[in-house]
Formats: C-alpha cells, sequence, structure tokens
C-alpha cells in the first residue's frame, strides 16, 4: 500500500517496538533441511606441479609440494577433502548442490542436521549453472524444503540464505532481492 504522509512506514512482519524483522522462526524451520557436504578429491600430479611454480612460502603446508612443517619433501599424491552445503529437496533423499562442490569427487558424503553421514550418489551436474543434484538413502523420510517460485519474487522482498561454508556449521544470513533477471 501507499504511505500516508506523516505515518511511519513499518516493513512486514516487523512493529515499532522492534523494526528489524526476526528470522529465528523461519531458521529453525529450514534448518533441519541445510546440509554439509564432504568431498574426497585424488590431487593430481600436475596440481603438485603448478605448486611447485609459486613463491616458496606458498609452496609449504598446507598446499603440500615443498618442505613442510612435518618434515616431508617433494610433490605427493593425496587425498584432499572439500567441503560445502546443499539442501534437501524431496523427503526420499535428493538434495541440491554447486556442481563446484562435487565436481572431480571421488567419494561424496552428506552430514545432516542430527549429525548423521551418508554416503552420496551424484545423479547429475550443470557446470554452466553450477547446479549438482545428489541422492542419499537414509532409509526413512527427511525434511525437505519445498522450492518455490522465482517469478513470484519480487525486489525488495526478504531472502536468507543457509548454509556450512567451509564445514563451519549453520551459518544465515539475510539480505534483499535487488532485481529480477
Amino acid at each position: 500500500t501507499e504511505a500516508t504522509p506523516g505515518t511511519p512506514v513499518n516493513p512486514p512482519g516487523t512493529s515499532v517496538q522492534n523494526p528489524l524483522p526476526d528470522f529465528s522462526s523461519l531458521v529453525t524451520q529450514v534448518k533441519p533441511a541445510v546440509v554439509q557436504i564432504t568431498t574426497k578429491l585424488q590431487r593430481s600430479a600436475s596440481d603438485e606441479d603448478q605448486m611447485q611454480q609459486l613463491p616458496m612460502p606458498f609452496r609449504q603446508f598446507p598446499f603440500g609440494g615443498g618442505m613442510g612443517p612435518f618434515g616431508h619433501s617433494g610433490p605427493q599424491m593425496r587425498a584432499v577433502e572439500a567441503r560445502g552445503s546443499g539442501f534437501i529437496v524431496d523427503e526420499n533423499g535428493t538434495i541440491v548442490t554447486n556442481n563446484h562442490v562435487v565436481k572431480n569427487a571421488k567419494t561424496v558424503s552428506v552430514t545432516l542436521d542430527d549429525g548423521t553421514t551418508l554416503p552420496a550418489k551424484v545423479l547429475g551436474t550443470d557446470a554452466r549453472t553450477d547446479i549438482a543434484v545428489l541422492k542419499v538413502d537414509a532409509h526413512k523420510s527427511l525434511p525437505y524444503i519445498q522450492l518455490g517460485n522465482s517469478e513470484n519474487v519480487k525486489p525488495g522482498e526478504w531472502v536468507i540464505a543457509m548454509g556450512n561454508p567451509f564445514g563451519l556449521g549453520g551459518s544465515v544470513t539475510a539480505g534483499i532481492v535487488s532485481a529480477q533477471g
């Protein structure tokens, strides 16, 4: 509705006592469907060769290649672990994440909000949109997030992002939609 001169304008869901929105109920509702994704990658010899071309301080642990604090030297093939976030989109364990999280993964596992870790299968990826779809078998119905229609989103609406960046646990951030298209 249009603002009336001399009348305060408060966003929906706010009050004069607390003019800022409170997302805690939404976070509590959505958090069980947000998962942590762990991928195991095998570093290749070409990755190690590229590391050898970096200046000395950058070749040391944890990057590998040079003499590290644990006394190893020379290139070594070793597994690398990467972490990311995703969310469950149906009760049967279908998960959406980013393609870059699972790209070149030897194995993928998913840790649910309750701490359960399950092996995951990559069903499909799309590098152009940076989307990947995974599947886990939890042998039970899982909490999930129902996808909406992005055509209904309007500039100025609140949005939140939840995830597990760098394996740090559940993070939440808020912003507003700045534009469509």
